[in-house]
C-alpha cells in the first residue's frame, strides 16, 4: 500500500488526539495575520469531506478565511461546504500534509508539501481505499447533526480494515477515478452535477478527468450521465404515472424540450409518445 505508514500514523493521531471539525461559517478565535495569499484558492466541497493530518514540520491552514497554526498532529476534518486552503507557517519551515478525500464510495489519499528550496506541491502519487464500512462512514458524515463517538468509531474501522487488507486498494488510480465518478453520476443523477465538483473529488483537473473518463468509458461525462438520466427516464414513463415534465425534472433534466429532444433522438419517438407506447 502506498500510503501505509501515513495511515498508521494518522489512526494512531485520532486514537491519542482526536479530531478538530471545522464548519460551513465558523471561525476559531486564535488566528494568524499576516498570511494573505494561500497557494490556491479557498476551496469547499458539497460533495465530498476532507481531512488534513499534518506528517512533518509546521503549517498555516486557512479555514472560512482565516489563518491557523497546524504544528501538532491533530487530524483536522473541512465538513462539506467549509472554506479551506494552506500555506507554509514560516518560510525556512518544510512541511507534508496527508489528505484524506471522503465521498460516498471511497477514500482518496494524496500529500501536499512545501519546502524552502523547492517551494509547494502535489504528490503525483495518489490511491483509492474501499473499506467495508465506507457507506456507514458516509452516511454519518453527511447528517446536519454529526455524532461524532460513531464518526471516530467508524473511521477508526474503516482505516483498520484498509490496513489489514492493503491488497484489496487498487494501484491504478486513474480507473479508481472513473469508476468514482461512473458510480456517483449512477447514483445521484438526478442532482445538478458538475464537472469541477467531480474533478475536486479526485484531485484532478476538469480537463484531465474528461481525458481519462472519455479514454476509459468511450463517450464524456455529460453523456455518460445524459444517457443514465434518459435511461431512467424510459422507466418513469414506462410506468404510466407521471407526465413528461415530472418525469424530466424527476431525472435531472432541467430543460424539458431539451429532454424531449434527447428522449426522441435515443428512443426513437416523443417521450408523450413513448409513454402511450408502453402503456
Amino acid at each position: 500500500m502506498l500510503f501505509q505508514e501515513k495511515l498508521q500514523s494518522l489512526s494512531g493521531a485520532l486514537v491519542d488526539q482526536g479530531i478538530c471539525f471545522h464548519a460551513p461559517g465558523i471561525c476559531r478565535p486564535e488566528g494568524l495575520s499576516g498570511l494573505h495569499q494561500p497557494y490556491y484558492p479557498a476551496e469547499s466541497h458539497s460533495e465530498h469531506v476532507e481531512m488534513i493530518h499534518l506528517i512533518s514540520g509546521q503549517a498555516a491552514i486557512q479555514v472560512n478565511g482565516a489563518w491557523f497554526p497546524l504544528t501538532a498532529g491533530q487530524p483536522q476534518v473541512f465538513l462539506m461546504n467549509t472554506s479551506h486552503s494552506e500555506h507554509f507557517l514560516q518560510p525556512e519551515q518544510a512541511y507534508e500534509l496527508f489528505w484524506l478525500s471522503l465521498n460516498p464510495f471511497m477514500i482518496n489519499l494524496h500529500t501536499t508539501t512545501y519546502t524552502p528550496g523547492r517551494g509547494y506541491g502535489q504528490s503525483s502519487l495518489r490511491q483509492s481505499l474501499h473499506p467495508l464500512r465506507m457507506e456507514a462512514l458516509w452516511n454519518c458524515l453527511k447528517k446536519t447533526t454529526l455524532d461524532r463517538p460513531r464518526l471516530m468509531a467508524l473511521l477508526l474501522e474503516c482505516l483498520d480494515n484498509c490496513l489489514k487488507n492493503p491488497e484489496e486498494s487498487p494501484v491504478n488510480y486513474h480507473a479508481a477515478a472513473v469508476e468514482l465518478v461512473r458510480r456517483y453520476l449512477e447514483d445521484y443523477y438526478s442532482r445538478q452535477i458538475h464537472l469541477s465538483d467531480l474533478a475536486e473529488m479526485c484531485h484532478y483537473s476538469s480537463g484531465h478527468l474528461s481525458a481519462i473518463f472519455r479514454k476509459s468509458i468511450g463517450m464524456p461525462v455529460y453523456e455518460y450521465l445524459c444517457q443514465i438520466r434518459l435511461n431512467h427516464a424510459a422507466e418513469l414513463l414506462r410506468s404510466g404515472k407521471r407526465r413528461v415534465k415530472d418525469v424530466a425534472a424527476a431525472t435531472g433534466f432541467t430543460d424539458q424540450l431539451y429532454f424531449s429532444r434527447r428522449f426522441r433522438k435515443q428512443f426513437g419517438v416523443p417521450p408523450s409518445q413513448y409513454a402511450h407506447l408502453s402503456s
